[in-house]
């Protein structure tokens, strides 16, 4: 089951890494077993607490308040993290990357 959450994790994180990139928007998304953390920072090394001073915190809540909007629950504050259980699947996965697609490509430039 840990293997389950894991492998469905990294499709989130690699999911989420691809789409950003695809709009040109800086992200780096650190991997830990089963959860998962978006930063809206360029990707980097992620050595200390300090490093994530480079996240942008208005980003990133305007995020995950919007996925919220859209049906996909993520803590509204910046940096939280995100875990999948051994109660979602695949096309929970799927749908959370469907979102963030449509929820990246509106994201307000001047942030």
């Amino acid at each position: 089951m840990h293997q389950h959450c894991f492998d469905l994790a990294k499709v989130a994180a690699d999911g989420l890494t691809s789409i950003a990139a695809e709009f040109g928007i800086p992200m780096h998304v650190a991997l830990f077993g089963s959860v998962f953390v978006p930063y809206f920072m360029a990707p980097g090394p992620i050595e200390s607490y300090t490093d994530l001073f480079r996240n942008n915190n208005e980003r990133d809540v305007w995020f995950r308040k919007t996925m919220c909007e859209h049906g996909i629950f993520m803590i509204p504050t910046a940096m939280k993290r995100n875990h999948v259980s051994a109660a979602h699947t695949r096309a929970d996965i799927d749908r959370t990357l469907d979102v963030a697609r449509d929820v990246l490509k509106t994201m307000p430039a001047g942030m």
